[in-house]
């Protein structure tokens, strides 16, 4: 980084702005589309059947077991999900689908795009703004019509990521060439006639 114009600074301060932008993306797809999911399909009139009456043990009587609101903690193949019809559950799965594979990735994308930014600053912009984009799109695609549809976001984001990749692994072989080439021949600085290995 110590070969940093002012534009990669600059660069690398957007990356990393574009880097918060993915995360708030990722904290914000659920509540978006999956609650509106949760909130179309587990209506208090539907989490009543699950409403447990209350139960003696000896003397004492429990209290009712009262479903969460919401249908939480069912992330689709649980109890409240079992008992909604097939176009329903595929619908509420589609939606925890966008939102589960947004998890599943974003370490993975936020480490390639701050080690490709760690050496070529411009590219990890351009490709963390595409990668927004993309799971955009990703995102309505697969939550309004299903998984046959995510391949217009699913396959490009699959390019970037290897793209990314590619760019990571470079920046790696570029700072190990740098630390290869400082450990075998250290600097020297001569101080009154002495050399001092730095």
């Amino acid at each position: 980084m110590e070969n940093f114009t002012e534009d990669d600074i600059k660069y690398l301060a957007y990356t990393l702005l574009t880097m918060t932008l993915i995360g708030l993306q990722c904290t914000i797809v659920p509540i978006v589309i999956v609650s509106k999911a949760r909130r179309k399909y587990f209506t208090q009139n539907f989490m009543d059947q699950f409403l447990q009456a209350p139960t003696t043990d000896g003397e004492d009587i429990n209290e009712p077991i009262l479903p969460a609101k919401g249908g939480y903690p069912d992330m689709g193949s649980g109890r409240y999900t079992e008992k909604l019809e097939y176009s329903q559950w595929y619908e509420y799965n589609n939606a925890q689908r966008v939102h589960l594979n947004f998890v599943e990735q974003l370490p993975l994308i936020q480490a390639l795009i701050f080690i490709t930014a760690l050496k070529t600053p411009l590219a990890a912009l351009i490709l963390s703004i595409t990668y927004f984009v993309l799971r955009l799109v990703y995102a309505v695609g697969y939550a309004a019509k299903g998984p046959n549809f995510r391949g217009f976001g699913a396959v490009p984001i699959l390019l970037c990521l290897v793209i990314l990749f590619g760019f990571s692994f470079y920046t790696c072989g570029d700072y190990m060439k740098h630390y290869n080439d400082t450990s075998v021949t250290p600097p020297v600085q001569s101080v009154d006639g002495q050399i001092i290995k730095l």
